[in-house]
């Protein structure tokens, strides 16, 4: 739950969250699965306005 909060945080902070970010965001979910980036990546979407950019390789928080 530490680690989603962070995520939020970083996501709300810099508009942006990258797979770098999560390793620093968020070492145990990190270090249990690769497929963890992916997962939170998932909820932030659905949670929040956010989309999965392929150019970037990041979630990206939409403008209003």
């Amino acid at each position: 739950m530490n680690e989603l909060i962070n995520a939020i945080l970083y996501m709300e902070k810099s508009g942006h969250f990258s797979r770098r970010d999560f390793e620093e965001s968020c070492p145990v979910a990190c270090n249990d699965s690769p497929c963890g980036y992916t997962v939170l990546g998932s909820i932030l979407t659905f949670l929040f306005d956010v989309r999965y950019e392929k150019e970037g390789e990041e979630y990206v928080k939409l403008k209003c």
